[in-house]
C-alpha cells in the first residue's frame, strides 16, 4: 500500500509518520513533503519519496514538461471547490506574483498535472493530512484523491483538552455514530469550565502577543526574505513592493481610524469577529464564506427592518495589506447597520454583551455558546451541530435563526454538556497540533502511540486492510 503524508516540517509530524510506517506493515511507499534546508524523512522499512515543499509553493515541479498533460476528464472530475485553490495562493503573498490571475491559473494547472501524475504513477491509495489541507498542493491532492474514490483523511485539533478528530470530508455532516468515552467527556467538561471563566484567555491567544515581541522570530523572518530576494535577484523589485505596501497600509489605517467605533452596549447587536486570512479557518473550512463580506452582507440584510446593529471586529493578528484590502473594509462599512469596532477593544467583553455571534469557524463560536450566546455558523467546524449553534448556508436558514434569536433563544450550558456526553465516534484522545504541547496532559511519547493506534483502528473499522 502506498500513502501520501503531508506533514514532516515538525518533530510531531515526522515521529507520527515514522510510527505509521512501523505499525502499518502493509505500507510499502510514502510520498511526503520535504522542508527546505532540513533532513529528508526516511524509514528503514518503507520506500520514501520526498517532494520539496518549495516546489509545492511555486508549482515549479521538476521535469513537469515531461509529464503527460491532464485532459478534460480529470478537470471535470474535480468539483468546483478545487477553484478555491486560486484563493489559497494568497498565503504566499503578492510579491511572488500571485496577484496575476493568469499566473495563478497556470500554477493551478501545474498542481493538477503533477499530482494527478504522482497519484496514478505511484498508485497512492491513502492520503493523510495532519490538519485540514489548506495550501494549494495539499488541497489539490485531497481533491484528486476524492475524485478518484480513494481514501483521504485529515486530523483536526479541537479546543477540548487533548481531543482531536479524524475526518474524511471537509464538508461536515451531523454525527450519527457515537461512543462512550469517559476520558474525552472529562476533558470536554474541563474545557467548558475553563471557557466559562470571564477572564480566561486561551493559550494560543496569549502566544500571539508574546510572539509579536520575540526578536528572534522577527530576525528569522527577515533572513528568510533576504535569502529569497537575493537568490532570485529580486532586491530592487522587493524594495518597490515594500514601498507600495507601506503607503497602502497607511491609507487603510487612516480609513479605519476614521470609521471605527466603540460599541453601544444598550443596543442589541450581533458580533462578527473576523478571521485571520489567509488561513484554514476560512479556506477551505469556510467554502464560499472565505469571502467574509458575503456573510456580513447576509446578516446585514436579515436585520434591515430592525434596530439591531452588527459590530465587526478585526482579528488582532491581521495585517490590513495581507489577506485584506481597502475595498474590503469600505464594502462592509457602507452597510447601514454595520460598524467597524476598534481593534484594541476587549473582545471578551464585546462577546459577553452581544445577543448573537456570526462566525465562519473559530474558537469564539464555542466560547459564545458556553456563555449562552447563540451562534450563526457559516463554515464547517466540529461545533456547528452543537446545541445553541445555527448552521447557515442560505438566507432562509439565516432568517429562521434570527427570528428565534429575536424571540429570546439562548443556549443552555447544562443542555450542551449533557448533549456532549455522547461522544462522536470520530473523536480521539491525543493532540495533533504541536503548539498544544504547551497545555497537554499527555507525554510526547504516549501521544505518538495514541495517534498511531487511533489511525490504525480507524483504518481497520473502514476495512482498509
Amino acid at each position: 500500500m502506498n500513502i501520501f503524508f503531508d506533514e514532516t516540517s515538525t518533530k510531531l509530524g515526522r515521529d507520527y509518520l515514522r510510527g505509521i510506517c512501523e505499525k502499518l506493515k502493509l505500507v510499502n511507499k510514502v510520498i511526503t513533503l520535504k522542508v527546505p534546508n532540513s533532513d529528508s524523512f526516511n524509514s528503514k522499512d518503507v520506500e520514501v519519496l520526498n517532494i520539496d515543499l518549495e516546489d509545492t509553493i511555486t508549482s515549479n515541479y521538476p521535469e513537469l514538461e515531461q509529464i503527460e498533460p491532464f485532459d478534460k476528464g480529470v478537470f471535470n472530475s474535480l468539483n468546483y471547490d478545487s477553484l478555491f485553490t486560486l484563493k489559497m495562493m494568497e498565503r504566499f503573498g503578492s510579491f511572488k506574483g500571485e496577484d496575476n490571475f493568469e499566473k495563478r491559473t497556470k500554477m493551478f494547472f501545474n498542481h493538477v498535472k503533477f499530482w494527478n501524475y504522482m497519484i496514478e504513477s505511484h498508485k497512492i491509495e491513502i492520503a493523510i493530512f495532519l490538519s485540514v489541507p489548506h495550501e494549494p498542493a495539499p488541497f489539490i491532492i485531497y481533491q484528486l484523491m476524492k475524485s478518484k474514490g480513494r481514501l483521504t483523511l485529515y486530523h483536526e485539533q479541537l479546543a477540548f483538552q487533548d481531543t482531536y478528530t479524524l475526518e474524511d470530508k471537509i464538508k461536515l455532516s451531523k454525527p450519527t455514530s457515537f461512543k462512550k468515552d469517559d476520558l474525552i467527556f472529562k476533558n470536554i467538561k474541563f474545557t467548558i469550565e475553563e471557557f466559562s471563566q470571564k477572564d480566561f484567555v486561551p493559550f494560543y491567544s496569549k502566544n500571539y502577543f508574546i510572539n509579536q515581541k520575540k526578536i528572534d522570530l522577527k530576525v528569522k523572518k527577515i533572513k528568510r526574505i533576504l535569502v529569497e530576494i537575493t537568490h532570485k535577484n529580486h532586491l530592487l523589485k522587493y524594495f518597490f513592493y515594500r514601498i507600495r505596501k507601506f503607503f497602502l497600509k497607511k491609507r487603510i489605517l487612516n480609513f479605519l481610524k476614521k470609521y471605527q467605533v466603540s460599541p453601544d452596549f444598550d443596543k442589541k447587536y450581533i458580533l462578527i469577529p473576523l478571521h485571520y486570512q489567509p488561513e484554514a479557518s476560512t479556506s477551505p473550512k469556510g467554502d464560499i464564506f472565505v469571502y467574509q463580506s458575503l456573510m456580513i452582507q447576509m446578516i446585514s440584510n436579515s436585520l434591515k427592518d430592525t434596530d439591531w446593529l452588527i459590530y465587526v471586529k478585526e482579528h488582532p493578528a491581521q495585517s490590513p495589506t495581507f489577506g485584506r484590502n481597502l475595498s474590503f473594509y469600505k464594502e462592509i462599512n457602507n452597510l447601514n447597520n454595520v460598524f467597524l469596532l476598534n481593534k484594541n477593544l476587549d473582545t471578551k467583553k464585546v462577546l459577553i454583551e452581544s445577543n448573537a455571534v456570526g462566525i465562519v469557524t473559530g474558537t469564539m463560536g464555542l466560547e459564545a455558546i458556553i456563555h449562552q450566546i447563540p451562534v450563526l455558523c457559516f463554515g464547517d467546524i466540529y461545533y456547528k451541530f452543537f446545541h445553541g449553534v445555527f448552521p447557515i448556508d442560505s438566507n432562509q436558514q439565516l432568517s429562521e435563526a434570527i427570528e428565534k434569536i429575536k424571540n429570546g433563544f439562548k443556549p443552555n450550558k447544562e443542555k450542551l454538556i449533557n448533549e456532549l456526553e455522547k461522544i462522536p465516534s470520530t473523536y480521539y484522545h491525543g493532540y495533533v497540533n504541536y503548539e498544544y504541547e504547551k497545555v497537554t496532559k499527555i507525554s510526547y511519547i504516549q501521544n505518538i502511540k495514541y495517534l498511531v493506534n487511533n489511525l490504525n483502528n480507524y483504518l481497520l473499522n473502514q476495512n482498509v486492510f
